[in-house]
Order: structure tokens, then sequence, then C-alpha cells
């Protein structure tokens, strides 16, 4: 397939920007690669004339809160091996991941809570201007316009981007840390918020 043809499919409105069987059928029936070529441009000009300028716009921000907001990443909406009850094995393991799971509810909380403080930790790795630090938040953002523009719009596309997003984390929160201890004021210290006050 074409490059066009993944950013025709990224532009599929019914698929939010995601997999579209129907797109796939449409550009594997072309006959040629330029016949190919053609036919996913004449799509992509037809879907963005459909949208409008602000209709596209907005279509990208719900994409990129697909892409983003699941800190399961994905976890149970793809595939079916997990659909079918097997306790036989492992059976409180599986508890906590699989549909049938009695405990699933504090696996996706747990994952929400840490996707969280992973998002919370890019954002303070701003504190650091260093080189690397300036590299690796560009790679972000070089890989939010991959998907908004690419074949996205599920949280799973984000999971060949976790390294990068992980070390932004680390430095975020490595800084956030030590600013908190040159910066007295900003920490939470029960000492000092209520013992002086009883004396």
């Amino acid at each position: 397939m074409l490059p066009s043809h993944f950013i025709m499919m990224g532009m599929n409105k019914d698929s939010n920007g995601g997999y579209s069987q129907d797109d796939f059928t449409y550009s594997a029936k072309q006959p040629t690669s330029k016949a190919q070529q053609a036919a996913n441009m004449k799509q992509i000009k037809q879907r963005l004339s459909d949208f409008g300028v602000v209709g596209y716009l907005s279509f990208l921000v719900h994409k990129n809160y697909l892409n983003t907001n699941d800190g399961t990443l994905g976890w149970l909406n793809e595939g079916d091996f997990f659909s079918k009850p097997k306790f036989n094995h492992y059976e409180f393991l599986r508890s906590f991941f699989y549909t049938y799971g009695s405990r699933l509810r504090y696996y996706q909380t747990f994952s929400q809570l840490i996707w969280l403080g992973v998002l919370i930790g890019v954002l303070f790795s701003f504190i650091d201007g260093s080189f690397i630090a300036r590299v690796l938040r560009l790679t972000v953002l070089g890989m939010l316009l991959y998907l908004l523009l690419f074949e996205g719009g599920r949280a799973r596309y984000i999971i060949q981007f976790m390294p990068i997003i992980y070390s932004l984390a680390v430095i975020g929160w490595h800084h956030f840390i030590a600013l908190t201890k040159e910066h007295p004021f900003l920490k939470l210290n029960l000492n000092q918020w209520f013992g002086q006050s009883k004396s």
C-alpha cells in the first residue's frame, strides 16, 4: 500500500482515522500503483472537502484524544483470545486482565493513573532545556503529528513510541522533585503547615 492510502485511512470519519476494511478494499482493488495513487488522492480531496477547515480540525482533536487517552494502550480492543473464559490456569492473574475477570476494573484504573502520571511527567520535562530533552520533545510532537496524519485513532499505535515518552516522563519528574528541594514553598511539609501553627 502507498503512503497516500494510510493518509486516506487516517481521514476516515467512520473509523475515527483508524483501520478501515472498506478503505483497504478500495485501495487494493486498484490495478496499478499509479491508479491507486490517483484513487487515494481523489478520496483524500473529497474527505477534506466534506470536513471543511473547522470540521477537520475538530476531527483531529478527537483523533488525538483517542490516540492518547487510554492508559491500557488499547488492551481488550483488539483480538478475541481473551473473550472466552479460561480459568483453568492462572485464575487470579487473569481476573485482572481478561474481559470476564472480576478484577479487571482494578487494572484499568491503575493503568489510567500510571498513564496520567507519565503524561504529567512529560509536561514537567519542559523544565529541562537541555538539547536531548528538546530532541525528545520534538520526537513526541512528531509522533503525535504522524498519528494525526496517517492511520491512528487507537491508543495501541502509541506503544512503539513508549520508550521516548517514558524517558521524557523520567526527566520531567526528576527535575520537578529537584525543584521542590530547591524551593521549600513547593514542599508539602506537614510539619511546616501544622507544626508552627500550634506553637
